[in-house]
């Protein structure tokens, strides 16, 4: 036995609504829960209305479909849109879609999507209503069900078996249509779109046909008794308008419906270079940032509809970009080609429109950024300078010990210290980190002043780790042409530079610090250096990032000002003051921050 549901997808005037009268209500008489039918009166459901409608060759069911009120409904001149299965699986598909995406939890309450349910409807889960409504099986009574393993919902669906959702026989026809517009509803709630416009309107587009789906003839066949040999026909039309009756699965047609049925067609008829840009604008996001939802904060849409976004983008150029897990995501080798061919793109349209509107842009937008920790209390600090100048500009700063990956991270560019390994991200060079090995006055009084690098085996030395409780960093030097990394006995390991300088300060042992960390306590005499016939090699600050040829404009100006910072820092932190370790009171000074032409040249990298 098979039973159609029939739903209006087209948005319905009041008068016209009000000329054929309320046929659902009448219909629906006593056979569904009055309340439900007021609820879905009040709330219009978005322009949608309901009509059941019984196939020609099935038997009428007792106390459902009774052929005089169903001549009635059809005789009320009401369009009906009898999509049957269509309907089921288009629905099944996007309820799945909204769970893939987060936004719909299969075990939640339907009472969690629609407000004003009866308290006896509030106990139904989604799932129990996509199940009842389109007859798909229970997936956690499947035999090849494991409730300790993860499952996408495509995985789901498939462990209760291959068929398309049907009606199983015994489905009641009235609360079957109740779970249709519940879940419409829900589908509503998650998605931020009406029903209408989530199926239909680019998220679910079957077959590629025209919105006339399964119409009925009414004038031909509005007083014959449905249940006739010879009564109404399902009819559906494609482009060519051939008639096809799709419940017939022997058919070729039938057997194309049941294939293209599995896949999510898209409508990129209109405006499809804006189609294309944004879904390449969406895609780098989510590459960039690892995660739909702070893809979507970013842009300030939905994580859902970032997510759609992705798969139709995905289906479009009929491969896998990402590699999607509950836990992680992960460009595939396509994602990765794609990912770069995307900058590209993006970066000449940005460069264009940049070159166009003129140098005279003022850089806007947020950056973020990570800082190498064992530089960030000389980066971070002064930030405020960079801020008045570039007061459209928002910052999101993460200090690090070892700066992540920029791609991974979602992060614009990254300052490290130290030569860079291999890697595919582009780098520059913005300055010098010169290491500084240095103690308290107080402590070299009590424990002596070390002549060698050797001397330092018989002093306290507090190490620096880039993780906590990670390896400790070797002290460097360079004596007589020769670089040395010395291991020492790790009496303290700390992973903060701030924390090393404070230490240091207060006595307790000797310290290798970048200089300009240790400038301002040098000055002022509360630090002396130590070895500095040894100093080692400097080592570079670079800036990482993923593409200079297509960097955004404020990551560009933020560069630019590191650049200036760093080199007036190290033009302040190089002389140092000669304090003589006899002196018993420390120098008091306040530290020599750099200063800035009022209104700098704004560069651009070459």
């Amino acid at each position: 036995m098979l039973l159609s549901i029939g739903i209006s997808l087209s948005v319905v005037p009041d008068a016209a609504h009000a000329a054929r009268g309320n046929p659902r209500l009448e219909y629906y008489n006593q056979s569904i829960d009055t309340m439900i039918a007021d609820f879905m009166e009040e709330k219009r459901i978005s322009g949608m209305t309901l009509a059941i409608v019984e196939a020609p060759y099935i038997p009428r069911v007792s106390g459902y479909g009774e052929s005089d009120t169903t001549k009635k409904l059809l005789a009320s001149g009401g369009t009906i849109w009898n999509a049957g299965q269509i309907t089921q699986a288009f629905t099944a598909v996007a309820v799945m879609q909204l769970v893939e995406a987060g936004e719909l939890d299969l075990h939640a309450s339907i009472a969690t999507y629609v407000d004003g349910l009866p308290a006896s409807w509030k106990k139904i889960t989604v799932m129990q209503l996509l199940q009842h409504a389109t007859g798909l099986p229970d997936y956690r009574k499947a035999s090849g069900f494991d409730s300790t393993s993860e499952y996408t919902p495509p995985q789901l669906i498939d462990l209760t078996g291959k068929s398309k959702p049907a009606f199983e026989p015994g489905t009641r026809v009235a609360e079957s249509a109740t779970d249709f517009l519940l879940l419409g509803l829900a589908i509503e709630h998650a998605s931020g779109m009406s029903y209408h416009d989530f199926i239909w309107s680019g998220q679910i587009k079957p077959l590629g046909l025209t919105h006339t789906m399964f119409v009925e003839d009414f004038d031909k066949f509005a007083a014959i008794d449905p249940v006739e040999a010879n009564g109404m026909r399902h009819r559906l039309f494609g482009h060519d308008a051939r008639y096809i009756n799709p419940v017939e699965p022997a058919t070729a047609v039938g057997e194309k419906w049941a294939v293209e049925n599995e896949t999510v067609h898209l409508d990129y008829s209109e405006g499809i270079m804006d189609r294309v840009l944004h879904a390449m604008s969406v895609f780098t996001h989510v590459a960039r940032m690892g995660s739909f939802t702070a893809a979507a904060e970013a842009l300030g849409v939905t994580a859902a509809s970032t997510s759609t976004v992705v798969r139709q983008l995905e289906a479009r150029l009929n491969v896998t970009l990402l590699q999607r897990s509950t836990r992680s995501m992960r460009l595939t080798t396509e994602g990765t080609q794609y990912y770069e061919h995307c900058l590209r793109v993006l970066g000449d349209i940005d460069d264009m429109e940049r070159h166009l509107k003129g140098s005279s842009v003022i850089p806007r937008g947020r950056i973020s950024i990570n800082v190498a920790e064992e530089i960030a209390h000389t980066i971070v600090p002064p930030i405020g300078d960079f801020l008045a100048r570039y007061p459209t500009m928002d910052l999101r700063i993460g200090i690090e010990g070892d700066p992540l990956g920029i791609i991974d991270k979602g992060v614009d560019c990254a300052i490290v210290v130290g030569n860079l390994a291999n890697s595919s991200l582009r780098s520059r060079t913005v300055g010098s980190c010169q290491a500084a090995t240095v103690a308290s006055p107080d402590y070299l009084r009590a424990h002596g002043v070390p002549r060698s690098v050797l001397d330092l085996h018989h002093h306290t030395v507090i190490h620096y780790s880039l993780k906590p409780f990670g390896s400790a960093r070797y002290f460097r030097f360079n004596a007589d042409g020769d670089d040395i990394q010395l291991k020492l006995v790790e009496k303290i390991c700390v992973s903060s530079t701030q924390a090393m300088l404070n230490y240091a300060v207060d006595g307790v042992g000797v310290a290798q610090l970048c200089r300009l960390i240790a400038a301002r306590d040098l000055s002022a005499g509360r630090l002396v250096e130590i070895l500095d016939q040894c100093r080692p090699d400097p080592l570079p600050v670079s800036v990482l990032y993923s593409d200079r040829r297509h960097m955004p404009m404020s990551v560009r100006a933020f560069i630019d000002w590191v650049v200036l910072y760093l080199q007036r820092a190290n033009d302040v932190s190089s002389p140092v003051a000669n304090i003589s370790l006899d002196d018993t009171a420390a120098v008091k000074g306040e530290r020599r921050r750099p200063t800035f032409p009022a209104e700098p040249a704004y560069s651009v990298l070459g």
